[in-house]
């Protein structure tokens, strides 16, 4: 009997370790884009201190998988936020569909968004649009079309003054701009993805905000959080050759709201105490500090991240 016992301790042992350790699926974009990296980056640093490991699971846009974490097929995704506050009130893009099981982890970066185009291309600033193609549809990833309504808005171009040509996400719209089918194409600065992009098409030009008090106006009819910032030249800042601005809002990890709270408690700690190890894999992490973690956006955080961010002394007091 005492065996017995002892032999079914040892196999609940057993499988709580087995539970314990199974990787945590996370939604990103396809491989080779930010959301992607930023997720190997963060599981690589959880996977040696923490014992959580990450299992990217790849999607044409985060509109495919921010369901899959509201339900609870995928413990956690990367999203920006303002798709994470359509999806989480049923707003914008996500309009009569509320996502209420998200909850915030924590930030990862400033997203800074900008039009880019060839060097050799006319345009020298959104402004000088008209004309030109751009990718629109975003069938996977609606969020994209609120974005470039929010260039557009800023620089004050009316979408009649534009060719849009359909794509269904992030991924076809990098291929088709290097197959020359666009004319301009939407990504974030400082990411690796212009980049690699320039590696096949030659330089190009991230195109430049425009700065005051009616073109913020202007953007925060389609982006309420977001404010204009300086990018100035830098390693890594592919398309900026000079001082430009750039629409800025913050980029989170999320998560199911029955993720456990220890897990939740881990991640946020990693992501602050551990970010020295992130960014030598992902140097995009650096554009935050530890005190900036943790953005009120109007969106619950999980019980667990906040008890990490109270417990440091990083939870804002506002």
């Amino acid at each position: 009997m005492r065996i017995a016992i002892f032999s079914l301790i040892v196999a609940l042992a057993c499988l709580t370790r087995s539970v314990a350790a199974e990787p945590l699926g996370i939604g990103v974009g396809r491989s080779g884009l930010q959301f992607y990296t930023m997720a190997i980056a963060i599981g690589k640093v959880l996977t040696a201190h923490e014992d959580i490991e990450f299992r990217p699971r790849t999607h044409r846009g985060s509109g495919e998988y921010l369901p899959l974490v509201d339900n609870g097929e995928l413990e956690l995704g990367i999203a920006n936020a303002l798709e994470l506050g359509f999806a989480f009130n049923g707003t914008g893009v996500y309009e009569g569909r509320p996502h209420p099981g998200l909850r915030l982890i924590g930030a990862t970066y400033p997203f800074r968004i900008a039009l880019f185009t060839l060097a050799e291309n006319r345009a020298e600033t959104a402004a000088d649009l008209a004309g030109l193609r751009l990718p629109g549809g975003f069938d996977s990833a609606q969020i994209a079309n609120v974005l470039i309504d929010a260039i557009l808005a800023n620089a004050g171009v009316s979408r009649d003054t534009v060719e849009f040509v359909p794509v269904t996400g992030f991924g076809q719209m990098f291929d088709d701009f290097s197959a020359g089918k666009l004319d301009v194409l939407l990504s974030i600065l400082g990411t690796g993805a212009p980049a690699r992009l320039e590696q096949k098409t030659g330089k190009l030009r991230a195109l430049s905000a425009v700065q005051g008090e009616s073109a913020l106006a202007a953007v925060r009819q389609h982006i309420p959080m977001a404010t204009i910032e300086p990018v100035d030249p830098g390693e890594g800042l592919a398309g900026v050759e000079e001082t430009i601005y750039a629409i800025t809002y913050d980029v989170l990890l999320f998560a199911n709201k029955d993720l456990p709270d220890d897990a939740a408690y881990a991640i946020a700690k990693t992501m602050s105490v551990r970010r020295a190890e992130i960014i030598e894999s992902d140097p995009s992490f650096a554009l935050l500090d530890n005190d900036e973690l943790a953005p009120q956006i109007g969106l619950p955080y999980h019980p667990g991240a906040e008890r990490y961010y109270r417990e440091s002394g990083t939870w804002p007091s506002q």
